[in-house]
């Protein structure tokens, strides 16, 4: 990883930082409003960085359960606070800083609406974005050097933009968003399934 992950330093006003101070509604509309708004190739670094945010995190609440006096970040919004603190050296490093920001706030997103039936269309809106770029995992991905091989490897046996956006909403998205009515009507529009929540 090109983090330091378990370092600890301050650097105020950062904009990524400062969203967690938003109320629910108003945070669940300015992720959607950054996905959106961004060209596709965005959402395809964010799926990758999503999809390797998961074994981090899980690694993090282990260490953190076991050795609770060593302060290890064990949630979203610890994690956003601690990248926020990053100083990257390089463009590399800095857009690798910028791709896990953006995953982090679609995973509080998510959380956010989990539990709220009113935010479920806007992290709808969210999952076919990054739906629409896992579309370019396999085209963007060959020669990527944010990446290293092993980040990559989730995506490495996609044959066509169908594997990579049918990917993101069967095994990426949580299964309570699935039957929403915006993701079924994109696996439509795109020729594939999307298994519901049974």
């Amino acid at each position: 990883m090109a983090f330091n992950w378990f370092r600890k330093k301050g650097q105020p006003d950062d904009p990524i930082l400062a969203t967690l101070n938003l109320d629910a509604p108003s945070f669940v509309r300015f992720v959607k409003g950054l996905l959106c708004e961004s060209e596709p190739g965005a959402s395809t670094m964010c799926v990758v960085a999503l999809r390797n945010l998961e074994p981090i995190m899980i690694f993090a609440k282990d260490w953190a359960e076991r050795e609770p006096k060593k302060h290890v970040p064990n949630g979203i919004d610890e994690f956003i606070r601690l990248l926020s603190e990053e100083n990257p050296k390089d463009e590399i490093s800095s857009r690798r800083q910028w791709w896990f920001q953006y995953a982090l706030l679609v995973k509080r997103a998510t959380i956010l609406a989990e539990h709220n039936v009113a935010f479920h269309d806007d992290v709808a809106a969210i999952w076919v974005r990054l739906a629409e770029g896992g579309k370019y995992l396999k085209r963007l991905l060959e020669h990527n050097v944010i990446w290293d091989d092993n980040e990559k490897l989730w995506f490495s046996e996609f044959k066509s933009e169908k594997d990579g956006a049918s990917y993101v909403l069967n095994l990426m998205s949580p299964k309570w968003i699935r039957e929403n009515k915006q993701i079924q009507d994109y696996a439509f529009a795109n020729d594939f399934f999307v298994f519901g929540s049974f």
